[in-house]
């Protein structure tokens, strides 16, 4: 069953976790696919396909407010999996700039903000690792 790639529809997906599971839409087959829940419910985050199929989801905004929180969900098992927290709370790191895949595999979280004020820092986050690591600012 061949599935909509879903990676980039996140932020329009994500809010749906507050209350209900993660799902999408399978063209072919005309169903709903659960993907199971996140542990942090957030919107306005940022999300990257990382090399090994996998979805980095970092920062956003919760009911107690910007998150430097990040997961990384594992299509293969239908899991969330809480990884290392970015060094800055980010929110609408996605919105506008979204975090990039790196040629060496390391994703760029840039920007953003928090409390209404715009970051200028970036993060580098390893995947191998789990740890963001800042790098310079904008």
């Amino acid at each position: 069953m061949k599935l909509h790639h879903f990676c980039c529809r996140f932020a329009i997906l994500l809010p749906l976790a507050l209350v209900f599971p993660l799902v999408t839409f399978a063209a072919s087959g005309g169903t709903f696919i659960n993907l199971g829940e996140m542990n942090v419910a957030r919107d306005f985050h940022g999300v990257s396909l990382l090399p090994d199929g996998k979805v980095l989801i970092v920062g956003g905004s919760s009911f107690s407010g910007p998150l430097a929180s990040a997961e990384v969900y594992d299509p293969a098992t239908r899991t969330f999996i809480l990884t290392g927290s970015m060094i800055d709370a980010r929110v609408f790191c996605g919105a506008v700039n979204h975090p990039v895949l790196l040629a060496n595999g390391k994703v760029l979280v840039l920007g953003g903000g928090v409390n209404f004020n715009i970051l200028a820092t970036a993060e580098l986050y390893d995947e191998t690792t789990g740890i963001f690591t800042a790098t310079g600012s904008m």
